[in-house]
């Protein structure tokens, strides 16, 4: 009869010790971020600022606040944004005076997106102040200049409302490299518009039809009416319809412009717009969803 071995028997604990920490390890592991939440939690506990926001993210109501208050007193600049945002998503005064008062330092602390929502916070007199449109309009200028694209735009189209067209162009076109929605709209009302000293029919067809594919009513409107009238382009009655067509049904002025152009179209025409439009759903079926 085999003797049995005592240090057997503890290396298979070890073993199987290890195999079930390692399971522990690997299931808290999110493979898709490449973190751990057993490591975040260390550091968390370690006042780490970045462990400390990411708990906040993952975190709802008052936790994810208190995550993010103790990562906003480390400096963490993204965690006083996180909180200027939630203050703001609240009705009361002094959730407002909340948000800005996190907007302010997050904005401080060198954010060019806090700067933007504190600008806009203070042009519509968020909390217990007053609307400073004058302080307002500094600040998105100011987060403008720091490259944020969204204060970018507002600065632009603010800039166009007072008459001052060529600054506003500059501004709408730094925030259309960057992508920004609304921009390529902003710049074709900016050409298109009759009280604009830049008013420019060739630049206002390239701008309106970029936002009239990126799906803006007011653009699509403009686009269509400008091949309607032969303004800046070969006048095509088709085309005009088709760009109607693929506006949102569900505008009263979309149904309300429809109705005026069905009347002064040949049925070639009406049948054209028809095919034209759905040939362009079909070559663009996420845009047109």
């Amino acid at each position: 009869m085999k003797k049995k071995n005592g240090s057997g028997g503890f290396i298979i604990t070890l073993i199987v010790l290890a195999v079930v920490a390692g399971g522990i390890f690997a299931a808290s592991h999110n493979w898709k971020t490449g973190e751990n939440a057993i490591v975040q939690q260390i550091k968390a506990q370690t006042g780490d600022p970045e462990a400390l926001y990411q708990l906040g993210l993952k975190a709802q109501g008052d936790k994810a606040v208190a995550w993010f208050e103790k990562a906003a007193a480390k400096g963490h600049v993204k965690a006083m944004l996180a909180l200027g945002d939630h203050y703001d998503t609240l009705t009361t005064e002094e959730a407002g005076d909340q948000a800005i008062a996190w907007y302010q330092k997050a904005s401080d602390a060198g954010s060019a997106e806090a700067k933007r929502k504190l600008a806009a916070d203070i042009g519509i007199g968020r909390g217990k102040g007053e609307p400073d449109i004058q302080r307002a309009d500094k600040l998105m200028g100011e987060a403008a200049a720091a490259g944020d694209g969204k204060a970018q735009l507002i600065f632009g189209r603010n800039l166009a409302g007072a008459g001052q067209y060529e600054e506003a162009a500059t501004w709408l076109l730094k925030a259309s490299a960057q992508g920004v929605k609304g921009s390529s709209a902003a710049l074709g009302n900016l050409y298109y518009s009759h009280y604009s000293r830049l008013k420019d029919d060739t630049k206002a067809l390239q701008w309106l039809g970029k936002a009239a594919e990126e799906g803006d009513t007011r653009s699509l409107l403009d686009y269509s009416y400008m091949y309607y009238s032969g303004r800046g382009v070969t006048q095509d009655r088709a085309e005009a319809y088709k760009w109607l067509l693929l506006a949102d049904p569900k505008r009263e002025d979309v149904n309300s412009a429809l109705d005026w152009l069905r009347p002064q179209l040949k049925p070639a025409e009406v049948a054209e717009g028809e095919k034209r439009a759905a040939a362009w759903k079909t070559a663009h079926p996420a845009k047109a969803s």
